[in-house]
């Protein structure tokens, strides 16, 4: 423990050369309460953080997300990407789209007559998201490009793991954990002077229901953590993508923030969503999954496109009074109970 508190971060028994280094003492901070509604106190608080080994073969340095990747790996060109394309003019043909978007790679075209549904598909990543930031809402066609799947089965990136999130271990050994005292402050709000919109946000899951769950991270108790449900894995696969083909360093800044506020920040090299928890200081919350995080300049937020801001968080936060099955469970079901304060009551379900 160092003089501050903190617990030095131990990496785990097999940690190959990809991994980023952790002998340093952690500085991330966890909140175990609802992001509304917060107390001050303090708290200790515990994150999973789940690793992997990355094949000798690779010539890529892991770190995470979409650029984690070499941008020429065998992995990124077997990606297949699909667009809708919206706003395109009765009278445009196929040969027509062909001559815009090949200007980006080499889709494939398919135009619905009938239906007026135009998608296109892309071998990369890359060729995507260079047609999104060309052509979506551009002069002079202002289509819109809309992610509707990429072939990718993988498992949604996890930016706060430092590792894809592929990375689901199978023993104790291929995890380690990160310790710290966080002092939970209450918010300092002020009058909301935001160009954020003010939206209330769809709910996941509702009372009754019995979900697939996986561990999103763990706070100190074993009875109170966060999950992500399993059907929502592939959501998050696709907002990762969405959310780095349109936001970028030159994406409009947050103004005059407020508590509460949207807003996206990069979080080691990945665009996350994120809430405004407090001011002074300036804390956020990743919705997606479950973190508080303190180290944060107002230079370093965007504003978050209004229609991102309408799709539920993913990170739900419940309290189990059995506890979690066990850190090397990949996934298990739960039932949801009731909500109170953003926090869900669950129970074992068999």
């Amino acid at each position: 423990m160092t003089p501050s508190g903190d617990v030095e971060l131990r990496p785990c028994s097999k940690m190959s050369h990809h991994h980023l280094q952790c002998s340093a003492p952690a500085q991330v901070q966890r909140s175990s309460h609802s992001i509304f509604g917060l107390q001050s106190g303090w708290n200790y608080h515990r994150t999973v953080i789940r690793t992997m080994d990355v094949p000798s073969t690779s010539t890529s340095t892991y770190s995470s997300g979409l650029e984690a990747r070499t941008p020429n790996s065998d992995y990124e060109a077997s990606k297949v990407v699909k667009l809708q394309v919206l706003g395109v003019p009765n009278t445009m043909s196929t040969l027509e789209l062909e001559n815009i978007f090949s200007q980006c790679g080499d889709p494939t075209i398919n135009l619905n007559k009938s239906s007026k549904d135009v998608f296109i598909e892309y071998k990369s990543l890359s060729e995507a998201k260079s047609a999104i930031e060309r052509f979506d809402s551009q002069e002079p066609y202002n289509f819109k490009l809309v992610i509707i799947r990429t072939d990718s089965q993988i498992r949604p990136v996890n930016p706060l793991s430092y590792m894809p999130a592929t990375a689901y271990g199978e023993a104790e050994n291929n995890y380690y954990y990160r310790y710290s005292k966080s002092r939970r402050k209450k918010s300092s709000i002020c009058e909301p002077d935001s160009m954020q919109p003010k939206i209330k946000v769809k709910k996941l899951i509702e009372p009754g229901m019995v979900r697939k769950v996986f561990i999103a991270s763990l706070n100190e108790s074993k009875s109170d953590y966060w999950v992500t449900l399993e059907e929502d894995t592939s959501t998050l696969t696709k907002l990762y993508y969405e959310f780095n083909m349109r936001i970028t360093d030159r994406s409009p800044g947050l103004k005059n923030p407020a508590v509460d506020d949207w807003c996206c920040r990069r979080f080691n090299e990945v665009w996350c969503r994120a809430r405004i928890i407090s001011l002074q200081p300036l804390e956020l919350f990743y919705v997606d999954y479950g973190y508080v995080d303190s180290e944060v300049t107002l230079d370093e937020l965007k504003m978050l496109p209004a229609d991102m801001a309408v799709r539920p968080p993913l990170a739900i936060h419940v309290y189990h009074a059995a506890g979690y099955p066990g850190i090397s469970t990949d996934h298990f079901l739960l039932r949801f109970l009731s909500e109170d304060n953003g926090k869900w009551t669950v129970e074992d379900t068999y």
